[in-house]
């Protein structure tokens, strides 16, 4: 067993390194994403590489390791290119750089039209449509369906719907998830929607061959491969969270993946399924590999979403004890730790899950694997140039609006973070040395709040307690943000995520005048020094009472003061009519 060692890096590293590679993998991936106005058709095959007509690779050089050498000009994997096109949107999303956006486009219609082509195709096999058929002579009889790549298809395209507004978007990912999961040919016997898939009516095995794709030319075996099924159950999560119809399928597929948990919180990295006992409807017999691997590692987070938060902090803990002391991340599986998309698929999962300080290690390491500007290799020695793996360093690059670690010298006061940033703690030592991590998420990597949040979520972690007599945390907000969140600014505090639950900091307040929330943690306070592990904080506090239903700020009166002025002196008339018809009587 490889156990963690956490290592004091000497050297600080800045939010601005993680953020300027990844633009450069952004642009660099924009290199290879055909640009239909300007690369020429070739004439192909029925199912072919389509990038110089509407999107998709350019140069494609690898697929997965071990696979036999591929025609660039014939390949097509859109799921592949799916994952390029996320990167792009994501790229245009930071910086409004509207070269992004098209690109993403691209890639995005590029899908469109491969799911046209793909839908004679499957039916032809006997399937319904929606799917995308990959292609490439000699594997599976020249054309299979992948549901890894049809994941990343469905999670790529709801997020260009949420960009655009182009239900042309949502409605493809609607497809794509109803051929994977209502195909009655696409199931395990005897499971309901949302497992693996079955048998076909012929006999022939379905799904479930090489690393879980299924061989429309040839029938092929039993293996279910879980770093595959981890791309399905992504692309399920985000499209729920545009139509939560799909919210069975995702909770059935993560019941389904935590079968696949062996005790050391890992997860198996494929079963062979008893395809012999066809009488048997009900005959789910798996064999476990026992084996573990590093690529499922992103899902910690969908687990999470799914309410299997013992199951997805098993995977976090497997994870951090397999890390190195260059970052990396040991794989079973590969038998070394030198797979970078397994990698940065853990960096995912760690940086997703609030454990920032162990997935900033594992980028780290990846940033020093780089073969060229904004590309990474497969493995990080002796691996070739991979597209595919260079996508996947880019979203594991996105998750972290910033992160700065440094480490504190002794018998010092140090503030790490900034202003800037929207978080800094400043450090105060003894003897201690400790090295120090602090970071910003894009939205809330917790519970729901039990206080009116402001939408300021941090990352705060301290290698070394001792020799540290107390950090201060600071996070940064505007004015703006206050007034739009409705909260009273006064009442802000920070309060800290347990693992389970919200709880206000024990020592916490705000800085009205210059514009941060604070919370002092000491040995005693809660937290306290010694669970400051990869703490998560955010800031909160009271919005104003509603009045009759409506709030109204003291400033309102003013406004409402003429009606109520009226609404007195038509009380004063009522009372003088009422004290006349008295008198007369």
């Amino acid at each position: 067993m490889f156990l963690n060692i956490l290592i004091m890096y000497p050297s600080t590293v800045s939010a601005a390194v993680y953020s300027s590679e990844f633009i450069q993998v952004a642009d660099y991936l924009a290199t290879q994403i055909a640009d239909p106005n300007t690369d020429s058709a070739d004439a192909g095959t029925a199912i072919d590489k389509s990038a110089e007509v509407t999107g998709g690779w350019f140069n494609e050089l690898d697929v997965w390791p071990g696979a036999p050498p591929f025609n660039p000009g014939v390949l097509e994997t859109p799921g592949h290119y799916a994952l390029a096109g996320l990167v792009e949107l994501i790229a245009y999303q930071r910086t409004g750089t509207a070269s992004y956006l098209n690109e993403a486009t691209y890639v995005a219609n590029y899908l469109l039209d491969a799911q046209a082509r793909s839908a004679p195709v499957l039916a032809a096999a006997g399937l319904s449509t929606g799917g995308l058929v990959e292609y490439c002579p000699g594997v599976f009889g020249g054309s299979w369906t992948s549901r890894s790549n049809d994941g990343i298809a469905i999670w790529f395209l709801v997020e260009m719907y949420k960009q655009t507004g182009s239900s042309t978007y949502l409605d493809a990912a609607r497809a794509i998830a109803d051929f994977n999961y209502i195909e009655p040919r696409l199931r395990n016997e005897g499971e309901p929607d949302g497992f693996y898939t079955q048998l076909s009516t012929n006999n022939a095995q379905l799904v479930g061959g090489h690393m879980g794709d299924f061989g429309l030319g040839a029938g092929v075996g039993g293996g279910i491969y879980t770093y595959l099924e981890a791309n399905m159950l992504r692309g399920l999560n985000v499209l729920r969270s545009v139509d939560p119809s799909y919210t069975s399928y995702f909770i059935s597929a993560a019941a389904h993946m935590t079968r696949k948990q062996l005790p050391s919180g890992g997860l198996d990295r494929a079963w062979t399924v008893n395809f012999n006992n066809v009488a048997d409807p009900n005959d789910d017999t798996f064999t476990f590999t026992n084996t573990e691997a590093t690529r499922p590692n992103s899902v910690a987070k969908d687990l999470r979403e799914a309410g299997k938060t013992a199951e997805a902090d098993k995977l976090l803990n497997y994870i951090i004890t397999q890390q190195q002391a260059d970052g990396s991340i040991y794989s079973v599986q590969d038998g070394n730790s030198r797979r970078i998309r397994g990698n940065a698929r853990s960096a995912i999962g760690l940086i997703e899950n609030g454990k920032v300080a162990s997935g900033s290690k594992v980028l780290d390491f990846i940033l020093t694997t780089e073969i060229g500007a904004g590309s990474y290799p497969d493995k990080s020695v002796g691996g070739t140039l991979s597209h595919y793996s260079t996508a996947w360093v880019g979203i594991a690059l996105s998750l972290l609006n910033g992160a700065v670690r440094t480490t504190v010298p002794a018998g010092t006061t140090t503030t790490v973070g900034s202003s800037t940033l929207g978080v800094s703690a400043d450090v105060t030592t003894t003897t201690g040395t400790p090295t120090v991590t602090v970071a910003t998420y894009a939205s809330n990597p917790g519970g729901t709040p039990m206080f009116s949040a402001l939408g300021k979520y941090v990352d705060v972690q301290l290698d070394n307690a001792a020799g540290v007599t107390q950090i201060l945390i600071k996070v940064y907000y505007t004015d703006a943000e206050v007034a739009a969140s409705g909260i009273t600014e006064s009442t802000l505090k920070l309060y800290w995520w347990t693992g389970s639950a919200w709880q206000v900091c024990s020592d916490t307040g705000v800085d009205t005048v210059n514009n941060y929330i604070w919370a002092r943690i000491t040995a005693t306070s809660t937290p306290n020094l010694s669970q400051l592990v990869g703490s998560i904080f955010g800031g909160g506090g009271v919005k104003p009472a509603a009045v009759g239903g409506v709030l109204v700020p003291m400033n309102k009166i003013a406004i409402l003061a003429p009606y109520l002025a009226l609404l007195g002196l038509v009380g004063a008339v009522a009372v003088v009519a009422i004290t006349l018809r008295r008198r007369r009587a």
